[in-house]
């Protein structure tokens, strides 16, 4: 037990030298990456990093390359919604092996939020995105945890990208970072040239087969234009686990653990993402459960957290008027289907947890086993949802 389950984020943790311990990618076993690291201190400010490195430093401490511009300083350039090489960081990953990045700071300040921007170069290349992560600040653990995988694409919100990792809940300083982050200001160009990046020796999955580490090379090359990805793939197919994507038109969502309650499972918002990052239409006609909601149990009758409230698009909230809730039995099943009229394809599930109040959050789903036309897609252990902040002061899909 690495004491991730115990550990609680401090509030304003205060010093001058983070430590970024990654202990895990998304599933590639040879390269770890990252787009950018923003970090804001509690004036609202970005904080003054005056130096960053990591160990190992980048892929150039392999034979193999030696010019490749994928190094550290691109974390902090201040471009992150990209696919450009020119402005990613990529180092060797070797299991087992400490892989780290440390960020000094110019003088000591309270850090308010962290953001991450994961590995996004493509779909197939977000699998070397950090995953498991220790953040330390002068030798404190500010945080343990997940880091979203980047969508590989240049559509879509913030989360897409990686994550947001805040340190506080005041009004004011949250304010105040609003007027300085530029990641809301930002004009994104969508039609920029995309990198051109090939593997050699590709490993049929994302993680890779054998040891023997595949060359990976940065540019660009006008003339290149990146392959379209093929409409649909088989669940069963190679291609489809390296991308990432499944196709099917019956998807079935079975809970089987809530984050605490013994008594009742509930859920803000779900959106189910289609290949191109954009979230599939749910009207409520296809979309069921069982059990429904709490008006099966005899003591209920008119509650108002029925199933339709779980794609009113209302996610941001702390309203039960906008979440769903049904009575939850330990070892028993809890199923929610999306019935589509036609084959979809799918990259991703979008959860918002349940987040009435902080005592309440324990209400919301922990553990989900996901099938597709009823061929599993989740690992056997279930994919785990993260529990809801009980406040409304960012987006916690």
């Amino acid at each position: 037990d690495d004491g991730c389950d115990d550990f609680e984020i401090p509030v304003l943790p205060s010093g001058s030298h983070l430590f970024i311990n990654v202990k895990s990618t998304w599933g590639d076993r040879h390269y770890v990456g990252l787009n950018g690291i923003e970090i804001f201190c509690s004036s609202g400010e970005p904080v003054h990093i005056v130096h960053i490195r990591a160990n190992p430093a980048d892929i150039n401490i392999l034979p193999t390359y030696g010019k490749d511009p994928r190094v550290i300083a691109n974390l902090i350039d201040g471009v992150n919604r990209t696919q450009d090489d020119m402005h990613l960081w990529l180092a060797p990953f070797t299991p087992g092996r400490p892989h780290a990045i440390t960020v000094d700071f110019a003088s000591s300040c309270q850090v308010a939020m962290i953001r991450i921007w994961n590995y996004n170069k493509s779909r197939i290349h977000s699998f070397r995105g950090i995953k498991d992560v220790e953040i330390s600040l002068d030798e404190q653990f500010i945080f343990k945890g997940e880091i979203a995988k980047a969508s590989g694409t240049l559509n879509g919100a913030l989360e897409q990208f990686g994550d947001t990792i805040l340190f506080t809940t005041d009004d004011k300083i949250l304010e105040a970072m609003a007027q300085y982050d530029k990641t809301f200001d930002a004009e994104i160009d969508y039609t920029q040239p995309l990198g051109f990046e090939e593997d050699v020796n590709r490993p049929r999955t994302a993680d890779g087969e054998g040891d023997e580490r595949p060359f990976t090379q940065a540019g660009f090359r006008a003339e290149d234009k990146p392959e379209p990805l093929s409409a649909a793939y088989t669940l069963t197919g190679l291609t489809s686990q390296a991308l990432g994507e499944y196709t099917g038109k019956c998807l079935q969502l079975n809970f089987t653990l809530t984050w605490g309650d013994s008594h009742y499972l509930g859920l803000t918002g779900l959106e189910v993402v289609g290949k191109e990052g954009q979230a599939l239409p749910i009207p409520r006609e296809i979309i069921e459960a069982s059990p429904t909601d709490l008006n099966e149990l005899p003591e209920y009758n008119e509650d108002i957290r029925t199933l339709d409230k779980l794609i009113d698009g209302i996610n941001i909230t702390m309203e039960d008027e906008h979440m769903w809730l049904i009575p939850f039995t330990y070892g028993a099943n809890h199923f929610l289907t999306v019935t589509f009229d036609k084959p979809q394809s799918i990259v991703g599930l979008r959860f918002w947890n349940y987040n009435k109040t902080s005592e309440d959050t324990y209400r919301g789903a922990k553990i989900v086993h996901v099938t597709l036309d009823g061929c599993r897609i989740s690992p056997p252990e279930g994919f785990l949802i993260r529990k809801g902040p009980g406040n409304c002061h960012f987006d916690f899909a």
